[in-house]
């Protein structure tokens, strides 16, 4: 194979969201990646799912997104 790949490794975090979020950051970077996050804070209200185009964001247990 003559294209170079880098990979992400599985990133387990039982520091806290931020904490976990930063050293995410850190290793999408570390392999030459980039990271780009989805803020919900367009959620239409109270709705059961949320097409993104690329993936849709489904309530799985019968409740609904707010």
């Amino acid at each position: 194979m003559s294209t170079l790949m880098a990979q992400a490794t599985t990133l387990t975090v039982y520091d806290g969201v931020k904490a976990g979020k930063q050293k995410f950051d850190a290793t999408v970077a570390a392999a030459d990646g980039m990271v780009k996050n989805d803020v919900l804070d367009d959620l239409p209200y109270a709705s059961d799912s949320i097409d993104r185009g690329d993936y849709t964001i489904t309530k799985n247990d019968g409740g609904t997104l707010y």
